[in-house]
């Protein structure tokens, strides 16, 4: 752990509190930003992935609404695959990513 992290962590003041209360104002910021519109404007194309019975982050909560919002996107689902895909499943989701940049 990084000194300043320590000195945070055991309550006493470190010369670095100001820059660690600068940047959890930038992640507030960043979390409370609504980007739906920058998405409909993106020229990119975008590929988005998800397991198609996902627990731990539903379809209907998340791939199904963003490829909506992006003006080029695809959405890919995976049936049978869990939230942990990516590393479980890295050779198929590999092949499909490296299809959808050749296109």
């Amino acid at each position: 752990m990084r000194p300043e992290c320590l000195a945070l962590a055991a309550g006493a003041p470190a010369a670095s509190s100001a820059r660690w209360q600068g940047r959890k104002k930038l992640l507030d910021r960043l979390i409370m930003e609504d980007w739906n519109d920058i998405r409909r404007q993106s020229p990119y194309r975008r590929w988005c992935y998800t397991a198609r019975y996902d627990q731990v982050v539903p379809i209907a909560e998340s791939a199904s609404k963003a490829v909506k919002l992006l003006k080029n996107g695809a959405l890919k689902t995976y049936p049978g695959y869990s939230h942990g895909m990516l590393t479980v499943n890295a050779d198929v989701l590999n092949e499909d990513m490296l299809a959808f940049i050749a296109k």
